[in-house]
């Protein structure tokens, strides 16, 4: 990226400025092959520019080499005038000029959309004798999130004025959009005049799958198996469903789920098929899914933790070499979850370097008429009459913001709730004065899914049409909903990278980095990638401390970038000199331990490079025209920050009735501190609340109000200032705004989840205590019926009256007491496994699958649906 204003380069590009010569610097990361300055603005579909564009400038190097990132060039033999003054020089529409330039690796085509960069002139001066003095001109290139920018430099100034370069795309992208209220499923297809696509064959039923990494999804699975069994109306449940609400792990199975339209792949493939826990067999069990079963990703070894940790390094080496694919820190997450999820089921393109080309609506038509104008590849929500139509996913994320009144004070941010849906992705709130970091407006509207990473092409003050034109460097695509959505792990991932040692990175690297090479071979250089799997080849080590200085050279041409050829032998001289252990091993972990001490400071503040940042921008508040593109980057975090049932999401539609909530958490329904007087639902008055010691994710907690629990004070009541100092400040005004029912109904939850779990209500003084073992015979299931409370940060409406079956994960003794003894043979910790368990057994896999199917249709069939 380009040094802030104020560094080095925005120094050196002021300075020159005030020179009487012309200059471009490019400040970027990236090599440039050609630029043109032209009198107009035009490009061809092709990628090219239009035949006669008048041309004021042209410059490529003398042999075709390229101009390389940080360098400096005069632009020799002219002189530019860039003024207010329209004076006609042989052209007209002086303020249309342009600049475009090559990408030297990609060859693609960067520049201006069809619409003026400014209001001023550029124009070619020929003077008699010397330049003058107000001839100077910098041009310099920089990176941002969109792409690149032009800055442009004139007498010295120290503000540059800032315009997009974008890459060109066949024709504009004109973007739907929609304000906030009302919100329903209908009023989105609505919007956008495609109201003949809405699924007129749906019920004000909502199915939300909770965040738990692999654990979420695993369970998940088995939830919407049951879904799909169960008979409502004399047709599946699941075809009925009208939304789908998702959070981290549950989006990993609900974004290709929603999206797949693999005809080799069936429903039946893609879920699994249900057996009773009676015919499970140790073979049925301990049998891996197959290729085309979502659960072959998380089973698979390159979805091991520390293989994940492999493939995040591998990837910051790439771009270290220089001669990388990959180099946008902030999109590694969603690279790589897009690989493991997506990939598999035809739901990811990527040009030759990487770059996602691909995006998603509910329909063709829903995407209006930009098809062509996207240059990318579609994904629709499945209706081919091959499996039926989907729910309407709602992929939920959090969006960091603040009260515009704290502006100037970023540790007083908090989260809010963005939703990525078939249709609309943006923020929903409601609430007034709430803005990003930069001071631009949040809320209020969404725009069309394909175009939110984009910035606007108007400006406060515009008349604002029905559509909106937009600039974008590449759409939004499904791993960036489900990338975001889950990037807890990535940050949990990325802190065990900073906490490591190259000594032990050099060690994960002989062991996984071969198969991670493999795996992220679209993403990685092919460079890169044949280096990696030399650098942990034993056999070529054997054959690599034997090597002439030529061989070593033309083996290892990118770590010999690094190391210098005379350290290597004198360090394979020393381990020739061994007589005992792996000496092949020794020379890898030298090597590799030298590349990576090259990006160390990387990878020890990794966990903070890679938060996911995108452009940000409301239609309901358009920015001013003077806002730069890096005052609309906006950071992203795992919507489970926020709220991880993704409940109060789906209660932002008012055409839900009843919500079947799956809360696949980590802890199992259990009791309080044992006989703790402080242990259960402290009121408003200060009273323990009788039978409430019972211990929940604090997932369900929120949204009455409490913190989760602590041990020695029980639930209490969400603060509403000055936050409690277990919790950090920005997680503690996230989980602050989450309310969206009455305190007074979170007990009836309590008491009617562990009275189900336990088969009745056995409680002494007050108090629930410990029935014969074992503790939790049936489902942790519960129906219950509620009254909606307003909340404006996730445009829930008060007063609604809805119905929700809560499913909380925990072990299920009558269940576990239908699989015979030989077949159930889970870890010690099933069914809650831990978050940071990434990969599962086939065992583990195939019985959590089946127990929450099980669950599910025991419970809706003892409570059947309305």
């Amino acid at each position: 990226m380009s040094n802030p204003p104020g560094s080095d380069d925005a120094y050196q590009a002021q300075r020159l400025s005030d020179s009487a010569a012309c200059y471009f610097i490019n400040s970027t990361s990236q090599e440039i092959a050609e630029i043109w300055i032209t009198h107009q603005q035009g490009a061809t579909s092709s990628g090219k520019l239009q035949d006669n564009l008048p041309l004021m400038y042209y410059f490529q190097r003398r042999g075709g080499s390229s101009i390389a990132a940080k360098e400096v060039i005069q632009l020799p033999n002219v002189y530019f005038n860039y003024s207010d003054d329209q004076t006609d020089q042989g052209t007209s529409n002086l303020n249309d000029w342009g600049v475009y330039f090559r990408h030297s690796k990609t060859n693609m085509l960067y520049g201006p959309k069809s619409s003026p960069m400014t209001t001023k002139s550029l124009y070619v001066e020929q003077p008699y004798g010397a330049a003058p003095a107000d001839y100077g001109i910098v041009l310099e290139l920089i990176e941002t999130p969109m792409g690149f920018s032009l800055n442009v430099y004139q007498n010295g100034s120290a503000s540059p004025e800032i315009f997009s370069l974008v890459r060109l795309q066949s024709s504009a992208l004109l973007v739907a959009y929609k304000l906030s209220q009302p919100n329903t499923v209908r009023a989105a297809f609505d919007a956008i005049g495609a109201s003949t696509e809405y699924p007129g064959d749906k019920v004000p039923i909502g199915v939300c799958i909770s965040g738990g990494g692999s654990r979420a999804m695993t369970a998940g699975v088995g939830q919407l198996q049951a879904l799909s069994l169960i008979q409502y109306n004399d047709k599946p449940l699941l075809d009925q469903v009208r939304i789908l609400s998702s959070v981290s792990g549950g989006s990993w199975l609900s974004g290709p789920f929603t999206y797949l339209d693999q005809p080799t792949i069936s429903d039946s493939q893609f879920l699994g098929t249900y057996a009773s826990p009676q015919s499970l067999t140790p073979l049925i069990v301990g049998t891996k899914p197959a290729d085309g079963n979502i659960g072959a990703v998380i089973t698979n070894d390159n979805f091991a933790f520390k293989s994940l940790a492999v493939q995040m390094v591998l990837l910051v080496l790439d771009d270290a070499f220089g001669h990388g694919k990959f180099n946008n820190l902030s999109r590694m997450w969603q690279t790589i979850v897009g690989q493991h999820f997506l990939k598999p089921y035809g739901l990811l393109e990527e040009d030759r370097y990487s770059v996602p080309i691909s995006t998603y609506s509910y329909s063709l038509q829903t995407i209006g008429g930009n098809a062509d104008a996207l240059d990318a590849s579609f994904y629709p929500a499945v209706d081919d009459g091959f499996r039926g139509s989907r729910p309407f996913h709602v992929c939920n994320m959090a969006m960091q913001a603040i009260e515009s009144s704290q502006a100037k004070n970023p540790k007083n941010s908090f989260a809010v709730l963005a939703q990525a849906t078939p249709i609309f992705t943006g923020v929903p709130l409601t609430a007034a004065g709430i803005v990003n970091s930069s001071g631009l407006p949040v809320g209020g509207a969404q725009i069309a899914t394909f175009a939110y990473n984009s910035i606007p092409c108007l400006h406060a003050g515009d008349s604002v049409p029905e559509y909106i034109h937009v600039k974008q460097a590449s759409p939004w695509g499904l791993e960036d909903s489900i990338g975001v959505s889950s990037a807890f792990i990535a940050a949990a991932i990325a802190k065990y990278i900073g906490d490591r040692a190259s000594d032990e990175l050099a060690d994960l690297l002989i062991e996984r980095g071969a198969d991670a090479a493999r795996f992220l071979s679209s993403c990685l250089s092919k460079h890169t990638a044949e280096e990696i799997a030399k650098l942990t080849d034993e056999q070529f080590a054997h054959r690599l401390l034997r090597m002439t200085d030529e061989d070593l050279m033309a083996s290892l041409p990118l770590t010999f970038q690094i190391v210098s050829l005379d350290d290597f032998k004198k360090e394979r001289d020393i381990v020739l000199s061994i007589s005992f252990g792996p000496i092949e091993q020794k020379i890898l972990k030298w090597l590799l331990n030298k590349l990576l001490d090259e990006i160390m400071k990387i990878l020890e503040k990794l966990a903070e490079l890679i938060v996911p940042m995108y452009p940000y921008w409301t239609p309901a508040n358009l920015p001013e025209s003077s806002v730069t593109p890096k005052s609309y980057v906006t950071h992203y975090y795992d919507g489970g920050l926020l709220e991880n049932t993704g409940l109060a999401s789906l209660l932002s539609y008012t055409d839900i009735d009843t919500a079947l909530v799956f809360v696949n958490t980590g802890s199992a329904l259990s009791l309080c501190d044992g006989d703790s007087v402080t242990a259960g639902i402290v009121d408003s008055d200060g009273q323990i609340i009788d039978c409430t010691n019972v211990k929940v994710d604090d997932q369900i907690s929120r949204l009455f109000g409490y913190q989760g629990y602590v041990p020695g004070s029980g639930y209490v009541l969400m603060p509403k200032t000055n936050p409690d100092k277990h919790l950090q400040w920005f997680e503690k005004q996230s989980a602050m705004t989450a309310q969206i029912f009455p305190s007074e109904d979170f007990a009836e939850v309590l008491q009617g989840l562990w009275q189900a779990a336990t088969g009745g209500n056995v409680s002494q003084n007050g108090r629930y205590v410990l029935p014969k073992a074992p503790v939790l015979q049936h489902p942790a299931a519960y129906k219950q019926t509620l009254t909606t409370l307003a909340n404006e940060l996730f445009n829930v409406e008060g007063e609604r009256t809805v119905e929700i079956y809560w499913f909380y994960l925990s072990p299920v003794a009558s269940w576990s007491d239908l699989v015979p003894p030989d077949a159930n043979t889970p870890s010690s910790d099933f069914p809650n496994i831990g978050t940071f368990t990434t990969q599962y057994s086939a065992e583990d896999y195939n019985l959590l699958v089946n127990l929450t199917a099980w669950s599910t249709q025991q419970f809706i069939g003892n409570n059947p649906l309305s």
